[in-house]
């Protein structure tokens, strides 16, 4: 298992639910930590409270938004090694690049279907 402590940055309630159902389907070995705010997401991590493995993280945040957190994360040296995976209802090539760009693992965008995102999941996680 490539990921088994992740860190889910969303502000949405019911994709955070969603996500913590398909995480479950994948492994249940796989321990989730969940931030509906990327500022204290980010706190969190810099008080190590928790060192996840990975993080994925909702592109579409309030106050601090998803591009920002990343750029912080990647030039904040005790986290930067924390592969990001970028999360988003939109698919956009300029919106991809730009991620990846700035030093995003992966992008992943937000399937229709639960069945989609198990098997995303999979292929990621596991």
């Amino acid at each position: 298992m490539k990921y088994n402590k992740i860190l889910v940055i969303d502000n949405d309630w019911d994709d955070i639910d969603i996500f913590r159902k398909a995480v479950l389907a994948v492994s249940p070995a796989i321990r989730c930590t969940f931030k509906s705010d990327a500022q204290l997401a980010l706190d969190y991590l810099r008080e190590k409270r928790l060192v996840p493995k990975a993080i994925f993280l909702d592109i579409e945040m309030e106050k601090l938004n998803g591009h920002e957190f990343l750029k912080l994360v990647k030039e904040d040296e005790t986290i930067s090694h924390i592969p990001v995976f970028i999360l988003s209802n939109h698919s956009a090539d300029t919106i991809k690049s730009q991620t990846i760009a700035a030093g995003a693992a992966g992008f992943i965008t937000k399937p229709s279907t639960f069945p989609e995102l198990v098997s995303i999941l999979r292929d990621v996680l596991l």
